[in-house]
């Protein structure tokens, strides 16, 4: 008795089909990674900018000895008139120097930062001051162990000083 032959027929393009699966699977994953690493550098962006707005705050307190308390801000606190004192003919108080430089401080930081919200407070009563900035970190945090995505509404950071 003869057998007939079989030939196998498709497997190449089978194959070629599984490769492909595999290959857009991977290619998703660089994809996510990608946009996670977007993500984070967005964030640390904003991070670096709160580090270096708050440091700046706090040398322009260093820079008007005596009149720390002048440069407290609470959350929600409106930016009050001010004298420009970087005019030549400008002749300024130390009042009047604190207000300048906590009102052009906190306009630099609601520009940079979105939906910025400040609190500067003496912690405890002494030298020690202490900087919290809120921000909107508008970002989708996919951590949530739900699976399902939550939004990052705001992020609070804070920083320490002794003057």
């Amino acid at each position: 008795m003869i057998l007939p032959e079989w030939k196998q027929r498709g497997t190449g393009l089978i194959e070629v089909l599984v490769s492909l699966v595999i290959l857009s699977v991977g290619i998703l994953g660089v994809m996510g990674l990608q946009a996670r690493s977007t993500q984070f550098n967005h964030s640390s962006t904003f991070q670096i900018k709160a580090t270096i707005l708050a440091e700046d705050y706090f040398d322009r307190m260093r820079s008007n000895p005596g009149s720390e308390n002048l440069y407290a801000v609470g959350f929600g606190d409106a930016i009050d008139s001010y004298i420009d004192c970087q005019q030549a003919t400008a002749s300024c108080t130390v009042a009047e120097l604190a207000a300048y430089d906590k009102g052009t401080w906190l306009e630099e930081v609601v520009a940079v930062l979105p939906n910025a919200d400040i609190r500067v407070q003496n912690d405890p009563p002494g030298l020690t001051y202490v900087i919290d900035i809120r921000y909107n970190d508008s970002r989708l945090d996919l951590s949530a162990k739900s699976g399902q995505g939550t939004t990052v509404e705001s992020k609070l950071v804070s920083f320490r000083t002794t003057l």
